[in-house]
């Protein structure tokens, strides 16, 4: 066994701070759901997704002035104070329209670092930075378990997604 230094870097806390933990290999886990774990320099997370990014610079720059340099989600203009958090300054980062896409200029939004962290790649926006379908079922799971949906929206749900269901496996069956 040997020693190894792990870093914790929390999406609660500000970016700028980091707990740093000294622990013996192989317990290696993040503290909660919410944090992400740091396990050497020179290599990337497993989980990660390299070569998403296909975009310059230059494109980044004129995708944030065709935005008037705001955010696409909720109007936040890049260095002034953010419009949901006034004693934070709004910082632009280039977001995903459809999450299940690679980061390339027709798929690319501005958010600010709050629209960007809460979107946490459930939702699909349009060019306007509006939500116009969903990506990942969990917001949906959530919303029923807190009980967002009621029990009738929940039915009405599950009968479309039994006719769904019904008709791709009818096209399957054709094809």
């Amino acid at each position: 066994m040997f020693n190894l230094l792990v870093i914790w870097a929390c999406k609660a806390v500000s970016t700028s701070s980091l707990r740093v933990a000294e622990t013996t290999f192989p317990r290696i886990s993040p503290p909660n759901r919410s944090s992400y774990l740091l396990v050497t320099l020179s290599e990337p997370h497993p989980a990660f997704v390299t070569g998403r990014r296909l975009v310059s610079d230059a494109d980044l720059e004129a995708i944030k002035e065709r935005y008037k340099f705001r955010c696409a989600t909720c109007g936040s203009k890049e260095g002034e104070p953010n419009l949901r958090y006034p004693r934070v300054r709004t910082e632009l980062q280039m977001a995903h329209r459809n999450p299940k896409q690679p980061l390339t200029g027709g798929n690319l939004i501005p958010q600010c670092q709050f629209c960007n962290r809460a979107d946490r790649n459930y939702w699909v926006y349009d060019e306007r930075g509006r939500v116009v379908g969903v990506a990942d079922p969990k917001p949906i799971q959530k919303s029923i378990r807190e009980g967002y949906l009621d029990r009738q929206q929940v039915e009405l749900l599950y009968r479309y997604l039994q006719h769904w269901l019904q008709q791709e496996a009818q096209k399957r069956e054709s094809t």
